[in-house]
C-alpha cells in the first residue's frame, strides 16, 4: 500500500471544504456517494479500501451494520481530506490513521480531530488546537430548540 495517494488516483468521493482560520481545516463528504462503494456485507473493496490504513481496515471489518460502516468510512474520508488541506500536502494521506484518544475522541498524531455526521453527510475538522464540529439536518435547524444550540443572530441566518 502506498504512503499516500496522488489526486489523479483518488477514488471518486467528492469532498467539499469550508473556509476556516489558519491552523484549521474542515471537509465534508456525501454519505450517498460513500454508500455506493460499501457492500451490504463483507470487507470493503477497492477503490475505497485504498483510502484507509491497515489499522483502519481492521476496524472497518469489525463494524456489522452497513449504515454504521458508511458513516464511519465517510468520517474518515472527510478527516483525511481535512488533514491534507491542513498540511498543504498534494497527496491524500491514506496511511494516516484516525485513532481513538484516551478520552474516546478521534485523533490524528499531533492534531486534534472532530468528526460528525447527519443523515446525508459526514464532516470533519482537523486543527492544531482543540476543535469541535457538529452537523444537523435542515429539520433540526427549523426546530424551536435551535435557540439552545446557537446565538440568536446565528439562528436567524440558519432559518433563512
Amino acid at each position: 500500500m502506498p504512503e499516500s495517494i496522488p489526486p489523479s488516483e483518488l477514488p471518486g468521493v467528492a469532498c467539499r471544504f469550508m473556509a476556516a482560520p489558519e491552523g484549521v481545516a474542515c471537509a465534508w463528504v456525501s454519505l450517498d456517494e460513500v454508500a455506493d462503494g460499501v457492500p451490504a456485507a463483507g470487507a470493503l473493496a477497492a477503490p475505497l479500501a485504498a483510502l484507509l490504513s491497515e489499522e483502519e481496515r481492521r476496524r472497518y471489518a469489525q463494524l456489522r451494520i452497513r449504515k454504521r460502516r458508511i458513516e464511519w468510512l465517510a468520517g474518515r474520508i472527510a478527516a483525511k481530506h481535512a488533514l491534507q488541506r491542513l498540511t498543504g500536502s498534494r497527496r491524500f494521506p491514506s496511511q494516516a490513521s484516525v485513532r481513538t484518544g484516551a478520552d474516546g475522541r478521534p485523533v490524528f498524531d499531533a492534531n486534534t480531530l472532530s468528526i460528525s455526521h447527519s443523515r446525508h453527510e459526514a464532516m470533519a475538522a482537523v486543527a492544531r488546537t482543540p476543535i469541535g464540529v457538529d452537523t444537523e439536518t435542515f429539520d433540526a435547524m427549523r426546530a424551536d430548540s435551535l435557540a439552545a444550540l446557537v446565538r440568536p443572530r446565528e439562528a436567524e441566518v440558519l432559518r433563512c
